[in-house]
């Protein structure tokens, strides 16, 4: 392994430069949840580092158990808050983010010595328009992406520190993914088992393995790394049972069918949304896996004799970009850019240790270059118009800020929706909100209250409200009951075009006035009268 760095200078340089333009060519926000993570470490900061106490959400699981499941990510993000303008912060953070998973990527090919180094890092950013939208995201899924990417490489070739270190992040910064580390770990159990049985049994040559042994010691350390990763955060019990809402609970209740508001990113992608969204880079490369089971037919004593890292390399982004492949269209569409990441990894694998000579190297070298032209401008030409259509730097500021000047610190809002809730907690910390960042979280704390907040949200009713799905009449309840004695709230913030029944009943009765509203009645602040 020897790290050209003059290439990796070029390549940070060109990573810094394309994630700048991609971040910087429109103030909009790619999304909501940026704004929670920026001012959740500006809070960090100037509060206290070990202060993980979330009243905000008030009607939710986050609030009983105090803790914070993207402590890591949000602390990294603390030098960003030192700006006066923190949508400043949110760019720059993001910029960097999305350039050390470029050059990370970068990194990767070069230390397995691969060929076409410099395109595999930006075919995988354009790739798919929808991908190219997330990875823009400054969400810690995208360093999620880079330390699997890491850790996957270093268990085919690196120590066991190195190991334990890119865990260990991995976990912190992002505890959703914790179930990474185990999917990967696994997959290298796997085919080792895997490759030992076929090399000894099929080949009958246990030569090759002769330089061989199970590395028991990156066992130990990727699992070491994981647990420390979860450990060195405040409170990581509590964060432990945010984590089994968000993921098993929430899995298991989509499985119940019940109409549960989730959001988009957990729902699965049909098959033919899924061609439509990335129909360019599905067929390189389902023609990738092809060409692949076609060579091990024809070559299978070659390949099976591949030494043990590129052998890993290849067998285990193949399994891993497909597992990511049909949790995609199975379970959660945010399975995509795991799926993108990993796929972009086994397409280079193929090219750089299957595909023989170098004249037909070449040639798919040349198509390979065409594709990715096509890629980056249908992704540019996406991105530029999703970016447009994001959220706005004075998305719900006016609201906000009326309701932090006209009402006292702990007043209860209702937002109508919860994502509301990244936005206007963005911008006023002085209120509570009914929840926020993920229905699930609401579901937990109270079933009843839930349904009574979901009929409402949804425009199902508007004089009433039910604590039950099925709304039997001993489940109906006065709407304005539901919000005093119930959420115990003092203003509803609605936007009349999502919610136009809901609103009109607010307008026509008497009991709730309307105190603020901005142009074309698009966000309105009304008091509920006691």
């Amino acid at each position: 392994m020897k790290i050209n760095f003059r290439h990796l200078l070029i390549m940070a340089v060109l990573a810094f430069l394309m994630a700048g333009f991609l971040h910087f060519q429109s103030p909009n926000i790619p999304d909501r949840d940026s704004l929670f993570y920026i001012r959740e470490a500006w809070l960090l900061r100037t509060n206290s580092l070990f202060n993980t106490q979330f009243p905000w959400t008030y009607f939710s699981s986050i609030r009983l158990l105090g803790s914070d499941l993207w402590y890591g990510g949000n602390f990294l993000l603390i030098p960003f808050t030192y700006f006066d303008n923190l949508f400043l912060g949110i760019k720059l953070a993001g910029t960097i983010i999305t350039a050390l998973l470029l050059i990370g990527f970068f990194w990767i090919t070069q230390r397995h010595n691969m060929e076409l180094k410099f395109l595999w890092p930006f075919l995988m950013l354009f790739a798919v328009p929808n991908a190219l939208l997330q990875f823009l995201m400054m969400r810690p899924q995208t360093l999620s992406f880079l330390f699997s990417l890491l850790l996957f490489s270093l268990l085919a070739l690196g120590n066991w520190w190195s190991v334990f270190l890119v865990s260990a992040g991995l976990v912190f910064f992002h505890l959703n993914f914790f179930w990474i580390v185990i999917l990967i770990t696994g997959i290298f159990v796997l085919f080792y088992l895997i490759r030992y049985l076929t090399v000894t049994f099929y080949l009958g040559d246990k030569n090759i393995l002769k330089n061989e042994k199970f590395d028991w010691i990156k066992i130990l350390a990727v699992t070491a790394g994981g647990a420390a990763g979860w450990l060195l955060r405040p409170h990581p019990i509590s964060a432990a049972k945010l984590l089994y809402i968000q993921v098993i609970k929430l899995l298991v209740e989509k499985q119940s069918k019940l109409p549960l508001a989730f959001g988009t990113e957990w729902l699965p992608y049909n098959w033919r949304d899924l061609f439509n969204a990335s129909f360019l880079f599905f067929l390189v490369w389902a023609a990738a896996i092809i060409f692949f089971a076609w060579a091990l037919y024809k070559h299978h004593s070659l390949i099976l004799k591949f030494p043990f890292e590129k052998s890993f390399l290849l067998w285990g982004s193949l399994i891993t970009s497909s597992v990511f492949f049909f949790l995609t269209v199975l379970i959660a569409r945010k399975s995509l850019l795991s799926w993108v990441t990993f796929g972009t990894l086994f397409i280079a694998c193929l090219y750089n240790y299957v595909i023989p000579g170098k004249s037909y190297k070449n040639n798919i070298a040349a198509i390979l270059f065409i594709i990715f032209l096509c890629m980056f401008s249908y992704s540019s030409y996406r991105n530029s118009i999703d970016m447009a259509n994001s959220i706005p730097p004075d998305a719900h500021r006016e609201a906000a800020f009326w309701l932090k000047e006209n009402s006292q610190p702990g007043d209860i809002v209702f937002n109508t929706h919860w994502d509301n809730f990244s936005i206007l907690f963005f911008w006023n910390q002085k209120n509570y909100y009914i929840g926020g960042l993920d229905p699930i979280f609401q579901y937990d704390y109270s079933p009843r209250l839930y349904w009574e907040y979901y009929f409402l949200s949804k425009d199902i009713t508007d004089e009433f409200t039910c604590g039950d799905l099925d709304c039997s009449p001993e489940w109906r309840k006065e709407t304005y009951m539901a919000l005093t004695d119930d959420f115990n709230a003092k203003y509803v913030f609605i936007e009349q075009k999502r919610n136009p029944v809901f609103y009109s009943f607010l307008e026509q009765d008497p009991r709730f006035e309307k105190k603020f509203s901005s142009a074309n009645n698009r966000e309105t602040v009304f008091l509920i009268k006691r």
